[in-house]
Formats: C-alpha cells, sequence, structure tokens
C-alpha cells in the first residue's frame, strides 16, 4: 500500500515510501527463516532455504512483466494500479487461505 501514491509524491518522499515497503517485506522474510531454523534440521535447511528463496523469486517473474504493462500502459498511474492490484490480490488471498471459524464446540 505505501508504493500506491508515489506517482504523487516528490523523490524524497518517494525514498521513504521505499524503505517502508523495504521494512515490511523483512517484517514478512524475516518470521519464514526464523521458522525454518527452528523447525528443520539442520542437515535439511539448506534444501528448505534454497527452495523458500526459490519460491520468493519466482514471483519476480510475474511481478515484473506486471510492472512493464502497467508503466507502458498506464504512465502516469502505474504504482497506483500496481498497489491496487497488490491489494486485491492479497485480501483474495486472505479469505481463500483464511482458516475457518468453527463456532461449534
Amino acid at each position: 500500500m505505501s508504493i500506491c501514491f508515489a506517482n504523487y509524491v516528490p523523490y524524497l518522499a518517494l525514498i521513504v515510501l521505499w524503505l517502508f515497503a523495504g521494512l515490511g517485506q523483512s517484517l514478512a522474510e524475516m518470521p519464514s527463516e526464523t521458522l525454518i531454523a527452528e523447525n528443520i534440521d539442520s542437515e535439511n535447511q539448506g534444501k528448505v532455504y534454497g527452495s523458500h528463496f526459490a519460491f520468493s523469486h519466482l514471483w519476480w517473474a510475474i511481478a515484473y512483466p506486471v510492472a512493464g504493462f502497467l508503466g507502458t500502459t498506464f504512465p502516469k498511474i502505474d504504482f497506483l494500479y500496481g498497489g491496487i492490484l497488490t491489494i486485491a490480490l492479497g485480501v483474495i488471498a486472505i479469505l481463500i487461505f483464511k482458516p475457518s471459524l468453527n463456532l461449534q464446540n
């Protein structure tokens, strides 16, 4: 969400938004790396870290073409549309993968 307004802010504010987005990504990645370190046997950690790295970088193969399309099709509002698309996909993922509430005891 921090990147949605990048088309409408000066360069210094863009740097601050970029730092905020990077902090959010770090906060999202650190728990998964900690879980790997705590729950995987040491002889298998390299394989699990490797697959985690490959899977996380797979999304760049999707994100770069989308960013290229948005940048060429909507050059003045590409960040806004990219942010809206990201938020929409995040909400869809939350709705699909959230645990169901079992209210019966």
